[in-house]
């Protein structure tokens, strides 16, 4: 019998960061601004995760830039279930943003591209 062995935030010590530390529980009060909440164009949390991995970029070294990416290619050619995704990402990586049911392997991959598209522009 072959088990396939899980990959766990000592695996990878970069998204445990980006997910346990800036999408922690208070993460939309981090991007959200007064002015957001006051004149009522707050966008979407769906769209103000982007802010938050903005924000990581800019507190984070090229080199933990890249190590983030090339362990989402990592989880992403995992042969994963939506459900052991959503495990990996709210118990093991700690992160307390939510994409919905379904939606983790998509948003997981936005977050590549968002990633990738950043890092690009800071070099």
């Amino acid at each position: 019998m072959h088990t396939e062995q899980k990959l766990s935030y000592k695996d990878l010590p970069a998204l445990w960061h980006l997910f346990g530390c800036y999408f922690h529980e208070d993460w939309l009060e981090d991007v959200s601004t007064s002015a957001d909440a006051f004149d009522g164009t707050i966008e979407p949390p769906d769209g103000l995760w982007r802010r938050v991995v903005d924000r990581y970029i800019s507190e984070s070294t090229a080199s933990s830039t890249h190590m983030a990416a090339r362990e989402l290619d990592s989880v992403l050619a995992q042969p994963t279930s939506e459900a052991e995704l959503e495990e990996l990402l709210l118990v093991g990586l700690r992160s307390s943003y939510f994409p919905g049911r379904g939606n983790v392997r998509t948003w997981l991959q936005a977050v590549r591209e968002h990633l990738e598209r950043l890092a690009k522009n800071a070099t």
